[in-house]
């Protein structure tokens, strides 16, 4: 008889969650751009689904990681495809967020370099 998993383990890592805000001067010009750290939260990496990858090139994106962590009450009041992850060394815009009663799975598209060196 197996044994019956009582928790969800998230033991792949950490992730970081960044906003970005607005820098401004004392003429309250626009002069750049900062992410801020908002949380960090364990993630499960997953394997992504032929359906995942085909919803990604529906929306001309692509699919670069899934993965799957505690569903955190700030993200209620946010937008969470606005936000931009952290995640061993690289910088991933969320494609989706599919939200559960407590967990919440991200779909992540790698941003940042020009080519596919990084």
């Amino acid at each position: 008889m197996a044994i019956e998993q009582h928790r969800k383990t998230f033991n792949d890592g950490l992730v970081s969650v960044k906003e970005s805000n607005t820098i401004r001067n004392s003429t309250k010009k626009v002069i750049g751009r900062k992410n801020v750290e908002i949380i960090k939260l364990r993630f499960s990496e997953l394997s992504c689904r032929e359906a995942d990858i085909q919803f990604a090139e529906s929306i001309d994106k692509k699919l670069d990681m899934k993965i799957e962590t505690l569903y955190a009450p700030m993200f209620k009041n946010k937008d969470v495809d606005s936000l931009t992850i952290e995640l061993r060394g690289h910088s991933y815009s969320i494609i989706k967020a599919d939200r559960l009663k407590n967990s919440m799975y991200l779909y992540l598209q790698k941003v940042g370099g020009l080519d596919d060196t990084e």
